[in-house]
C-alpha cells in the first residue's frame, strides 16, 4: 500500500468524504521547496517538518500561538460557569482550521462543479484577485510562516489532478495589485510550468523514503493522539472547540439565537477528523519498491491457457521455470533507467493462432483465439467472483456466442448481418458486452446472473446502441478503474464512454489517421492511441491523451505499424510506468508513460512476425507478447 492509499483509507475511517465539503479528505503539505529548479528528494530540507502543524513550520511563530493560548486560558478560568462554553470557549492556539468548505473551494475554483459552488459561496462573485489561489510558493509562505490565520493543509487533488491547477475554462479572476492577471496557478520552478509534471513529482515526494519515515508524525497530529488533550497542547495543535466532533452539545444551549449562532460557527470553522489512534502511530517500515527489487520471484512460471474457438474447449500448456531470480524491472525509483539487457524467459508456439492475451485475476495469462474475449462475471447480486468464460464472434452464421467453462453455448438473441463486428470488450464483473462494428456504432448487451437457467446466465432483451463514429470502429479498450471505455475508428476519431451510465463523455481530437491500437492507464487514466500512416509517405505516430482529452505527449514511429498497446500498472509515485507497443517488425517498443520518451526495443532474431498482443503481469515485472504465427513469448530483464 502506498502512502497516498493509506491516507485515503485514514480519511474514510475518520468520516471524511469527497461528497461533503465540510468533511473533505485532508492531505499534508509535503514539499517545502518551491524555489529550486530541481526537486531533490534526498535532501531533508526539501520537506516540511511533519512533527509540527503547518502554521509553526517557522520556529519564530510558535511564541505567538502560545501567547494566544495562554490569554484564552486565563480568560476561560476567569469566566463564570454560565459563560463557559457559550460566550467564553476553551482555550486554543488557532481560531481557524486546516480544512473546511471555503478551503476546498479556494483550491478547486477552476474546475466544475466547484466553480459554481464557489460563486454561490461568494454571492456570485470570484474572490479578490490577490486572495484567489494563484501561486503555490506564496500559498506555502502564507500557511507555513507569514499568515497568523491561514493554517490550511492540502487536499488529495494535489497528488493526482493536474486539471485543478489550470484555467482551462478561461475564467476571469481579475488582476492583482502587481498588475498580474490571475490565470493558471503559478508552479514551482522544478515543475517547469507543467501542471501534470508538478502532480507526478509531487506524488513522488509523498511516496519517497524521507516522507515514508516521517509521515506518521503528521498522522499523530491530524488523526492521532496529538489531536486533543495535553499532547495537542504540547504540540501547539489545539483548534477552536467547535471544530472537534462532539465537543459542543447544541441541545444544551437553551437560547435559540445563541444555538443557531453556534451551529453556524461550527459549519464555517471546519471539522477535525474523528480521532483514530490514542497512541503514537508507528513509523512505516522500509519497503523494497519495484525499481530497487532484484529479489527472488515465484518458484514456477504461471500456466498459460489457450482457448480454441473451433473446438470450443480449453487447452492448457504448463511449463515450469525454476530459479527465477530476477523480476521484470524497467525503472529505478524516480525514473532512473536500470542498466539491463532483456532476454526471452519462455516461449511456446501453439498450433492455433493467438489473437489476444488476457491477465486473469489469479495472475495467470490466458491466450485466446482471434475474435474472442475473456468474460469474467460477478456473483449473484453483483457480489464476489462469479463464472468465467469467453465471448466469440465471426462465425459463418454471423452469431455471437457466449461459453462459460463447463457449460453449453449461449447465443445473443439478435445481431444485424449488415453490421460486422470489428472488436469487443467485456469489463470485469460488469455483466456487459461492448461491441464495435463496421458502421461506427457501439452496441452494449447486458448479461444477467440467472440461477434458474442451465448456464446460470441469461441475456437481457434490452441493448443500447451508441452511435458516434462516422467510420468503422477499429479497436476498443476498457478501464474498470476509471469506469470508462474508449473506441477508435478508421477515420481517426476516438470517443470516451461512461461505463456506469453507458453514455458518451467526450471525443479525443481527430488526427485524420486510422487508429490501430488503444490502451488506458489504470493508474493515471491516460489514453495511449496509435495512429497508422495513410500511405507510404505518412508516418505512424503514438499520442497520449489525458482522460480529459488534453494532449500529454506525442511520438513519431516512422513507418512501423503498431498492432497493440498496453500500460504497466505499478503504483504511481513509487514507480514510473511504461507504455509497451507491439509492432509489425516483431519488436516491442517501450516508452515512458510520463512523456513517451523512448527507452528501448525488445526483440529477438527468432521473432520476425508482428506482435499482435502484449500484456504485463499483475505486478508489472514480466512482459508477455503474442505473435501473428501463434507464439507466446515472455521476457525478463537481466541486470548488468
Amino acid at each position: 500500500m502506498t502512502n497516498f492509499q493509506y491516507l485515503i483509507h485514514l480519511n474514510k475511517m475518520a468520516g471524511r468524504t469527497f461528497n461533503d465539503l465540510m468533511q473533505y479528505p485532508v492531505f499534508p503539505f509535503t514539499v517545502a521547496d518551491y524555489k529550486s529548479e530541481k526537486l531533490s528528494l534526498d535532501n531533508p530540507r526539501t520537506f516540511r517538518d511533519f512533527a509540527k502543524p503547518i502554521s509553526v513550520q517557522d520556529e519564530t511563530k510558535v511564541e505567538k500561538f502560545l501567547t494566544n493560548y495562554k490569554f484564552l486560558e486565563d480568560e476561560y478560568f476567569r469566566a463564570s460557569d454560565e459563560e463557559r462554553g457559550v460566550s467564553v470557549s476553551l482555550p486554543y492556539h488557532y481560531g481557524s482550521h486546516y480544512s473546511n468548505s471555503g478551503i476546498v473551494l479556494h483550491y478547486l475554483v477552476r474546475v466544475f462543479p466547484y466553480t459554481k459552488m464557489f460563486l454561490d459561496y461568494q454571492d456570485q462573485h470570484f474572490d479578490v484577485p490577490d486572495r484567489t489561489f494563484h501561486n503555490l510558493e506564496s500559498t506555502w509562505r502564507l500557511v507555513s510562516s507569514e499568515s497568523p490565520s491561514d493554517v490550511k493543509e492540502m487536499i488529495p487533488e494535489f497528488y493526482y489532478l493536474p486539471e485543478f491547477l489550470v484555467n482551462s475554462e478561461g475564467f476571469d479572476f481579475g488582476i492583482r495589485q502587481t498588475g498580474q492577471q490571475v490565470d493558471a496557478v503559478l508552479l514551482p520552478p522544478w515543475a517547469h510550468g507543467d501542471a501534470r509534471l508538478y502532480i507526478l513529482k509531487h506524488r513522488q515526494a509523498l511516496e519517497c523514503e524521507y516522507v515514508s519515515r516521517n509521515l506518521h508524525k503528521w498522522i499523530d497530529l491530524v488523526f492521532g493522539y496529538k489531536q486533543t488533550g495535553p499532547p495537542a497542547i504540547e504540540a501547539v495543535n489545539v483548534f477552536h472547540p467547535s471544530t472537534y466532533f462532539g465537543a459542543i452539545d447544541l441541545e444544551s444551549i437553551s437560547d435559540e439565537v445563541q444555538r443557531k449562532a453556534v451551529a453556524a460557527q461550527i459549519r464555517s470553522y471546519g471539522q477535525s477528523p474523528k480521532q483514530l489512534f490514542d497512541s503514537s502511530h508507528p513509523a512505516r517500515t522500509p519497503t523494497s519498491h519495484l525499481g530497487f527489487s532484484s529479489a527472488g520471484g515465484p518458484e514456477h512460471f504461471d500456466v498459460l491457457e489457450v482457448c480454441d474457438k473451433s473446438q470450443s474447449t480449453f487447452l492448457s500448456a504448463t511449463n515450469s521455470i525454476h530459479d527465477f531470480k530476477d523480476k521484470w524491472c524497467l525503472f529505478a525509483f524516480l525514473g532512473t533507467l536500470i542498466h539491463c539487457s532483456v532476454g526471452i524467459l519462455w516461449r511456446k508456439t501453439f498450433s492455433g493462432t493467438v489473437g489476444l492475451l488476457h491477465l486473469l485475476p489469479t495472475g495467470e495469462i490466458e491466450a485466446l483465439s482471434p475474435k474472442m474475449v475473456y468474460l469474467h462475471l460477478s456473483g449473484e447480486g453483483g457480489k464476489g467472483d462469479g463464472q468465467r468464460g469467453v465471448t466469440s464472434w465471426g462465425f459463418y452464421d454471423g452469431s455471437v456466442r457466449i461459453r462459460l467453462k463447463g457449460s453449453s453455448e449461449l447465443y445473443l438473441p439478435y445481431w444485424p448481418q449488415s453490421r460486422l463486428i470489428t472488436c469487443c470488450g467485456a469489463p470485469k464483473n460488469r455483466q456487459l458486452l461492448l461491441f464495435g462494428d463496421s458502421h461506427g456504432v457501439v452496441t452494449v448487451w447486458r448479461l444477467q446472473i440467472d440461477p434458474k437457467t442451465a448456464m446460470g446466465l441469461s441475456i437481457s432483451s434490452r441493448y443500447s446502441l451508441l452511435p458516434g463514429h462516422h467510420t468503422a470502429i477499429s479497436c476498443l479498450a476498457v478501464c474498470r478503474d476509471f469506469s470508462v471505455w474508449v473506441t477508435g475508428s478508421r477515420g481517426g476519431d476516438c470517443i470516451i464512454w461512461d461505463l456506469n451510465r453507458l453514455c458518451y463523455i467526450r471525443s479525443i481530437p481527430s488526427q485524420s489517421k486510422p487508429v490501430s491500437a488503444l490502451a488506458i492507464s489504470s493508474t493515471l487514466g491516460d489514453i495511449a492511441v496509435a495512429y497508422d500512416g495513410l500511405d507510404s509517405q505518412t508516418q505512424s505516430e503514438l499520442l497520449v491523451w489525458s482522460i480529459n482529452t488534453s494532449v500529454v505527449a506525442g511520438r513519431g514511429l516512422g513507418f512501423v505499424r503498431v498492432h497493440c498497446l498496453t500500460y504497466s500498472s505499478a503504483a504511481e509515485g513509487v514507480n514510473i510506468n511504461v507504455v509497451a507497443a507491439g509492432t509489425d517488425a516483431g519488436t516491442i517498443r517501450i516508452f515512458s508513460s510520463w512523456d513517451l520518451t523512448p527507452l528501448f526495443d525488445i526483440g529477438s532474431v527468432e521473432i520476425s512476425q508482428p506482435i499482435i498482443s502484449v500484456v504485463f503481469s499483475e505486478d508489472s515485472r514480466e512482459l508477455y507478447g503474442a505473435t501473428a504465427e501463434g507464439s507466446v513469448v515472455v521476457w525478463k530483464s537481466h541486470h548488468v
